[in-house]
């Protein structure tokens, strides 16, 4: 059986980022799709597959032995990585969840997080506040992905401690790095957020609450950032 059919762009986009031959543990694995392809592609031997319910985990399972993997991935009931060993796992993953419960998961074991350990993540939701954790806490994005599926363009964040250069608001919304590297589908995805955002000050516009006034000067602040971005980019 070829595991490389359960997996989508977004899930391959993940398993591009991890190392060959790291240790990894992959937080909230639902399905373990993640782990199996990467063991059976031989780019890991073996893997800690992590989930805070009981059904998920017995997906995994159910998987895992369908793949005859037993004794190349464990699983472990866990809430985030509060359950992983220290020298467990030098690239951890956390994946297919919103950015806020991705920063609480770090947040609660952040002692795990030393200079030897990579994070792979991908929040389906406020990565902008998952770029803002990681400046605030000591790391450092080291590279970023897009993955398109349909109309919905997922972004995959490799970060490790370290300093992090931020230079306006905007970067936490579009990572320089995108930009910097004409990664594919950046283009794209900026001209995505600026129509976000605009959509978002045409609301807060015809609304006229007096307490969307710093909401507003924010959002308004923020696309002139994202103009002169795109601005840059004209010439890609």
């Amino acid at each position: 059986m070829n595991a490389e059919k359960n997996m989508t762009p977004r899930l391959l986009a993940i398993a591009d980022c991890v190392s060959q031959n790291a240790k990894i543990a992959d937080v909230g694995t639902d399905h373990a799709y993640i782990p199996i392809y990467l063991v059976q592609k031989g780019k890991i031997s073996s893997a800690l597959a992590m989930d805070i319910n009981r059904g998920p985990l017995l997906r995994a399972e159910n998987n895992i032995a369908k793949f005859q993997l037993q004794e190349n991935i464990v699983t472990r009931l866990s809430d985030g990585i509060k359950e992983l060993k220290a020298g467990e796992a030098d690239e951890i993953i956390v994946a297919g969840m919103g950015g806020i419960l991705i920063c609480e998961i770090l947040e609660a074991k952040k002692e795990l997080l030393t200079k030897d350990v990579r994070l792979i993540l991908q929040p389906m939701t406020a990565a902008e506040e998952v770029r803002k954790y990681l400046h605030h806490n000591g790391f450092c994005i080291k590279e970023e992905r897009l993955a398109k599926e349909g109309n919905k363009i997922y972004q995959i964040l490799t970060a490790q401690v370290g300093d992090m250069e931020v230079n306006r608001e905007a970067d936490y919304y579009i990572s320089p790095y995108l930009l910097t590297n004409h990664v594919p589908l950046a283009k794209e995805f900026l001209i995505f957020k600026i129509r976000e955002f605009e959509k978002i000050l045409r609301g807060l516009t015809a609304a006229k609450r007096e307490n969307a006034n710093d909401r507003e000067v924010y959002v308004r602040n923020l696309l002139d950032e994202l103009y002169e971005i795109k601005e840059g980019c004209s010439q890609w």
